[in-house]
């Protein structure tokens, strides 16, 4: 990720929160502490500790996804480019990166997409409660994926 992209990925960030606080039945509270993380510096700071790619389409950033080792430590995607397989490019370049590091399993802890990676042939390992952030104590599903050699995703990223 770029130091330009920040701006825009925290928007991407805070427009994907609050569009699942009414499916997701967010307090107020948990609502304001999840937007405190979408400021520039915050972004900035958050994804220092993470291998970041940007998914661009014609010159627009239209989502990112950060790995930390093995895991997918997030992923967001603007809500007008969702339901065209840009969620599922990005799964495949983190699991691209993920596997030129050496590892062969991907791991991923959601709150709000277990489906999604269910489709994506990842495996429940458990179910658990969030134990810190804003969204503590709120169900947690954690899943993971065996790779192999494979295609690279056909998606631009930087």
């Amino acid at each position: 990720m770029l130091e330009s992209d920040v701006e825009l990925v925290g928007r991407i960030i805070a427009d994907c929160y609050r569009a699942l606080a009414p499916r997701e039945s967010y307090t107020e509270s948990e609502l304001r502490g999840l937007l405190a993380g979408c400021s520039p510096q915050a972004v900035r700071q958050r994804y220092a500790q993470y291998d970041a790619y940007v998914a661009d389409n014609d010159g627009q950033v239209v989502g990112v996804v950060a790995i930390e080792g093995n895991e997918i430590a997030e992923m967001f995607v603007r809500a007008d480019a969702q339901g065209r397989g840009i969620g599922t490019l990005l799964v495949n370049v983190a699991e691209d990166a993920i596997l030129s590091a050496g590892h062969d399993k991907v791991r991923v802890w959601s709150a709000t997409a277990p489906r999604f990676y269910e489709r994506l042939g990842y495996d429940i390992l458990e179910r658990r409660r969030c134990d810190r952030g804003p969204l503590k104590d709120r169900p947690l599903i954690v899943l993971e994926k065996r790779i192999g050699r494979g295609g690279t995703a056909q998606l631009q990223y930087r």
